[in-house]
């Protein structure tokens, strides 16, 4: 069966049949491993092949290949700067949502996304949301930006969801195409979506008054039909910061298209347009006919500077700053190690017994209640040092601990196993980040438990 991948969780997939029948599925035996660099092996938009899982009691299906994608946009994981992360694939148009404040977008954010969209030949539109909020000095900002972007080629939308203010012109963009939006979480891209859309009811939050920027609520990239024009819309959680990844230092240029358009003035072929004499790109710069915000994210992207694309994050998952990933009142701080033999049985036994443990006091001050039974909260957060071998030596030994192609389908099994068998969202750390984790333990309650040893 062939099918279209509509929403991602990490583990299970929704794909719709040609027959327009959808269908929860999985990746089938071990093609998740195969030759995927990517946090996520599928995306989004993906075209599959797939077939029914006749082992299972429901209907699934299992993918056991993906279709050549005709482009994607990928932007190196945050949490693990090694990996990339695919956000969407078979995009024929994408919107990247602006906003001047609450949160501020940086222009080194809005030209790092818009060189991977060159570099894809996708075509880009800035999308400058929430005029209706805008001051004087924003609204001052915002043309600016819009002069900068506008002349080099770019459309500029000016939209308020609030005041279907430029939907029409949204609409009209994106007509039998299927679009994505993008942006940092609190830009309004949900909200939008629900004004293209207003059955969709997709749900919004406010942005957090502490740190004056957006909160997740789409948790998982979807795909959405449209009931105008034929058109298809991707909603996509917030990026906090967005990676550049695998571009040869004399191909990024060509994807800033007033630089390119100046390339054969340049004295030297092989120009990168930093210190070479007679480059036409640094002379249009001395003369203000290239913003010096662009060259500067040009310059960036050049030198690899990976620390400065997450000084775009604008979140309160950025643990290396000290801000709060996640935060719970009463509940469980669950520290998890998956190592290199566990496998869906081990996750399925340890989420069962984790949620239904006893140790929670009931009004006799006896442990005798579940997490489940007091409506309580949970923080995930990995911990392959869990897996520490001490019988030789002093230097711990870490071998049992799965790598993170291993580990990262696992955990995310996990944490979506848990948000069933509680019906809520539970919160997580950063997998693989430099986590500081405060717990005020009340007891203390400590318990390990261990799937391979179920004494």
């Amino acid at each position: 069966m062939k099918g279209i991948v509509y929403k991602s969780t990490g583990s299970w997939y929704t794909v719709k049949a040609e027959s327009g029948t959808f269908y929860e599925c999985r990746i089938k035996g071990k093609f998740r491993l195969q030759g995927i660099k990517s946090t996520n092996p599928i995306a989004v938009g993906d075209e599959v092949d797939f077939e029914l899982d006749t082992t299972s009691d429901v209907e699934n299906g299992l993918i056991h290949a993906i279709r050549d994608r005709k482009n994607y946009i990928v932007r190196k994981s945050v949490n693990l700067s090694k990996q990339t992360h695919i956000i969407a694939s078979n995009i024929d148009i994408v919107f990247l949502l602006v906003t001047i404040n609450n949160p501020p977008t940086t222009t080194s954010f809005i030209d790092r996304f818009l060189v991977t969209a060159e570099a894809y030949g996708i075509e880009a539109v800035l999308i400058f949301n929430k005029i209706d909020t805008f001051t004087e000095d924003t609204s001052d900002e915002q043309l600016y930006l819009q002069y900068v972007y506008s002349q080099i080629g770019y459309k500029c939308l000016r939209v308020s969801a609030l005041e279907n203010k430029g939907i029409d012109e949204l609409k009209a963009l994106m007509t039998n195409k299927t679009s994505m939006f993008s942006g940092h979480s609190g830009v309004g891209k949900s909200t939008l979506v629900n004004a293209l859309e207003p059955g969709l009811n997709l749900k919004t939050k406010k942005i957090s008054d502490s740190h004056s920027q957006g909160q997740h609520t789409t948790t998982f990239a979807e795909m959405f039909d449209l009931s105008f024009g034929n058109a298809k819309i991707i909603d996509t959680p917030g990026i906090r910061g967005f990676g550049v990844v695998d571009m040869d230092k004399q191909e990024i240029g060509d994807y800033f298209p007033e630089f390119f358009a100046l390339k054969e003035q340049c004295k030297f072929n092989n120009c990168l347009h930093k210190d070479e004499p007679k480059c036409a790109v640094k002379d249009a710069l001395e003369k203000d006919e290239i913003a010096w915000s662009r060259y500067k994210s040009y310059t960036q992207i050049l030198e690899g500077d990976d620390e400065h694309y997450r000084n775009d994050i604008y979140g309160e998952d950025r643990a290396e700053n000290n801000e709060v990933v996640a935060q719970i009142q009463k509940g469980l701080l669950v520290l998890v190690g998956i190592e290199d033999t566990d496998s869906i049985e081990d996750i399925n036994w340890l989420t069962s017994k984790i949620v239904n443990l006893r140790i929670f006091e009931d009004e006799n001050h006896i442990m005798n209640l579940s997490l489940k039974d007091i409506n309580g909260e949970m923080i995930i957060v990995s911990q392959f040092t869990l897996h520490a071998a001490t019988k030789k030596g002093n230097r711990p030994s870490y071998i049992k601990a799965a790598k993170p192609d291993v580990a990262i389908p696992l955990y995310e099994t996990f944490v979506r196993q848990m948000e069933l068998e509680l019906g809520k969202k539970v919160q997580t750390g950063q997998f693989g980040a430099d986590m500081k984790v405060s717990l005020v333990n009340d007891g203390p309650v400590t318990i390990i438990i261990d799937s391979k040893n179920k004494e």
